[in-house]
């Protein structure tokens, strides 16, 4: 990407991430939108309109998002731990755990290690393992 493309799309970038730190979440997914469907290939872009999607509890927009985030940028810790906490959120528990092993086959994750033990804690991690086993 050209440096004038990037310095364009950052600019616009930066306008939305203050919009939504402003409150004002519309206003940033209404600059996220175009912005997202300009630069396709953004990880940045993506997943940043996914947080914000995800701020609004919207995880059905969200999951989208950031599914294509991890795409974009497969060892990216923030849009897998996004993606999976979409996952979560719509009760598709097993595909939560797919994300979650497919990130851990690629690159290590503190936080992943962290939620497991929290998971394990809690008893989801037994009821979940036990799901995928049978």
């Amino acid at each position: 990407m050209k440096t004038s493309i990037k310095s364009e799309m950052d600019r616009r970038l930066n306008a939305a991430i203050q919009e939504n730190r402003a409150g004002r979440h519309a206003e940033a997914i209404a600059l996220l939108n175009p912005l997202a469907a300009e630069y396709p290939k953004s990880a940045a872009v993506v997943g940043y309109l996914a947080g914000v999607y995800f701020g609004l509890n919207n995880y059905v927009k969200a999951e989208k998002s950031f599914r294509k985030a991890s795409r974009l940028s497969p060892k990216s810790e923030l849009a897998s731990l996004g993606l999976f906490h979409s996952l979560w959120n719509l009760g598709r528990r097993r595909e939560a755990f797919r994300e979650m092993r497919r990130l851990l086959k690629v690159t290590d994750s503190e936080e992943y290690k962290m939620l497991l033990r929290d998971l394990a804690v809690a008893g989801e991690f037994e009821r979940e393992f036990d799901a995928i086993a049978s």
